[in-house]
């Protein structure tokens, strides 16, 4: 039988059971009939498609007419009063760089004062796309917070090789390639001659970190993995025969609220916590300081007492930079070998 030119034809679909014929009426674009649902978002969309336009159209003829009342103004000085204008240009941009160029050599000079800690970004191959986007976020949050901080981290990067996913979105859409920090391809095991000097920051280590020594070069895992890959920090501490450790979090934290907290910090986080403890030497306020309140329990005081259970002050900074405890509970003084 010939069908009639123009007309769309439908699908009809008789069920098994030999009831009621369905027909799905079919649009031209999908083959799918739009419930009323789709409908609806579907010119909602094409509304904001529109007054997206329709804006984008009346900033362009704003931006003209800018222009050409700014061109009419320019064109009606003198040559005198033109020339006054250049010249006052000229000395606000020498000003602003020179602006710049002072603070940025503070910054440097308050880098280089601090403790050295390096990102460890040699995870890439156990992260996707969407973990790289936010380990990127987490780096790039990391330098606002040393920009701010009153006595920053000495920060680099590790394990970004040249051909790295991470590294070109770093590059690209950041612009860390104007930042004062050190983008190094090679892990952090190959960056010493001796690895004595390093501790791996890990909340899966039994070691407790105590403070922060100018003599040592602290390791945080860059490393997004939503617990798909627990314990691989220290596990890789271990591989490489490095000291590892883990911030005090427990110690200033309600015990009854323990199960409601992760134990694990983001990079940035992270970064937040070891600033805010070289500027106040007080683990309790950098913990209070540097994690967000949608994270927050209940911290304790900055004697160590605990809401529950009691349990004696942790030590002072100031008296051991660096003592770690173990399972057993018997303090040690530095940062014990793996294994011991």
């Amino acid at each position: 039988m010939a069908l009639q030119e123009g007309l769309e034809v439908h699908e009809v679909t008789v069920p098994p059971s030999g009831g009621d014929a369905a027909v799905d009426t079919s649009s031209s674009a999908t083959g799918t009939a739009l419930s009323k649902n789709q409908q609806k978002k579907l010119a909602r969309r094409q509304r904001v498609e529109a007054h997206r336009e329709e804006k984008r159209a009346q900033e362009k003829l704003q931006k003209e007419q800018d222009k050409a009342r700014r061109i009419a103004e320019w064109e009606s000085l003198t040559e005198e009063e033109k020339a006054a204008k250049r010249q006052k240009r000229l000395e606000m941009v020498n000003s602003q760089r020179e602006t710049n160029a002072e603070q940025k050599r503070k910054f440097l000079e308050a880098m280089q004062a601090g403790p050295r800690v390096v990102i460890d970004l040699d995870f890439e191959e156990m992260m996707d796309a969407r973990s790289l986007r936010s380990m990127c976020q987490q780096v790039m949050f990391s330098y606002a917070i040393l920009k701010k901080a009153v006595q920053p981290l000495n920060l680099s990067v590790c394990g970004l090789s040249a051909s790295s996913t991470l590294r070109q979105t770093l590059f690209q859409k950041t612009g860390a390639s104007s930042w004062p920090i050190v983008f190094k391809s090679t892990p952090f095991y190959e960056e010493h001659s001796t690895l004595d000097c390093v501790v791996y920051l890990t909340a899966d280590s039994d070691r407790v970190l105590r403070g922060l020594e100018m003599d040592k070069v602290y390791i945080i895992g860059g490393l997004v993995d939503h617990n798909r890959h627990q314990g691989l920090t220290l596990q890789r501490a271990i591989q490489h025969g490095v000291k590892h450790a883990k911030l005090p979090l427990q110690e200033y934290m309600d015990h009854s609220k323990t199960d409601k907290f992760s134990r694990v910090l983001t990079v940035d986080h992270m970064v937040a916590v070891l600033c805010a403890f070289l500027e106040t030497r007080d683990w309790a306020q950098a913990f209070q300081r540097a994690i967000p309140s949608r994270k927050q329990a209940t911290f304790c005081g900055s004697d160590g007492s605990l809401s529950e259970g009691g349990g004696e002050a942790p030590p002072p900074a100031e008296e051991a930079a660096c003592v770690e405890q173990n399972r057993d509970g018997e303090p040690h003084n530095g940062v014990p070998p793996p294994g011991e």
